[in-house]
């Protein structure tokens, strides 16, 4: 009797488990395929119109200079630029801006203005697939993005590198750092970066068993690595809820000594309030980076 009953008590658990077991790897199934958007919602927010039309607006009732320019793999991206202020007693230089992946370039018009007003001329662009930008992301596609953009900025100026700064946010600090890699500007400014964006998913709670599914590696820090003599600044917030504060510490300790590394923290600020709580802090930075080696060269 004692045996059967477990047995018709087995049976029950047997198919929960087995449920449990499915919808489990059902629903990892899907946050894996989907994961696109997960990583860069703001894809979705403008389905129609991609690399085509005028330019916005908005654009040009902010002043700025709007366009869209090609990959090397054919994609559009839409750029706005807004030129230094006339008779700036400042050096010419510019700064090349890498925005969040909820963000498109029309919500960082106050950002160029804001450097505007320090002197620089400044560039916003969406990613593929982002605002009216065609295409869809991949790792290898926002490397072309970033690369596109880097050409089209130094022709537009006919600035050097060492009167660049490359500026990142949150996701957009991964791309900063890979194109500042490669062509060594004068700065490198990364708001709220991780070390990479596998070690971001490890540490969600419930997702970091499928961190080795993630098709997105974006490794900041190695990229660091190859830096150069760029100035590197990290600005991050304690409070900081999507990105932990413990990934600019980390890759300050790591790095110190290696490529010219500082860091900026914040008691209060969280992730979406990081550049409003530290501009007076991250303007002295910046200028500070040209201040070494005495870095004013005109082109």
């Amino acid at each position: 009797m004692e045996v059967g009953l477990l047995t018709k008590c087995g049976r029950p658990l047997g198919r929960f488990l087995l449920r449990l077991l499915l919808g489990t790897l059902v629903v990892s199934a899907v946050f894996v395929l989907t994961q696109d958007i997960q990583i860069f919602p703001a894809i979705v927010s403008w389905p129609l119109g991609k690399g085509s039309g005028e330019i916005s607006a908005a654009a040009k009732r902010e002043g700025f200079e709007g366009t869209f320019i090609q990959t090397e793999d054919g994609k559009k991206l839409e750029v706005w630029y807004l030129p230094a202020p006339k008779n700036s007693k400042t050096p010419p230089r510019a700064v090349i801006y890498f925005h969040g992946n909820g963000e498109v370039v029309k919500n960082d018009a106050h950002i160029s203005q804001w450097l505007q007003s320090l002197g620089y001329a400044s560039f916003l662009f969406d990613y593929r697939g982002f605002g009216r930008s065609s295409g869809w992301p991949s790792e290898q596609g926002l490397q072309q993005d970033a690369r596109a953009l880097w050409r089209y900025a130094r022709e537009k100026t006919g600035l050097s590198a060492e009167q660049f700064i490359f500026m990142g946010a949150s996701v957009g600090t991964g791309p900063a750092a890979y194109l500042a890699s490669e062509v060594h500007p004068r700065a490198l400014i990364l708001m709220s970066p991780y070390k990479s964006l596998t070690a971001v998913v490890e540490e969600l709670p419930g997702f970091g068993l499928l961190s080795p599914f993630l098709w997105y590696k974006l490794p900041t820090e190695e990229y660091l690595k190859t830096i150069g003599s760029t100035c590197v600044v990290l600005i991050h917030g304690k409070r900081d809820r999507t990105i932990a504060y413990h990934h600019s510490v980390d890759m300050q300790r790591d790095l110190q000594g290696q490529i010219d590394i500082s860091f900026i923290s914040d008691e209060e600020a969280g992730h979406n309030d990081l550049l409003a709580r530290t501009y007076q802090r991250t303007a002295q930075a910046m200028e500070g980076c040209f201040l070494k080696n005495s870095v004013t060269a005109r082109p």
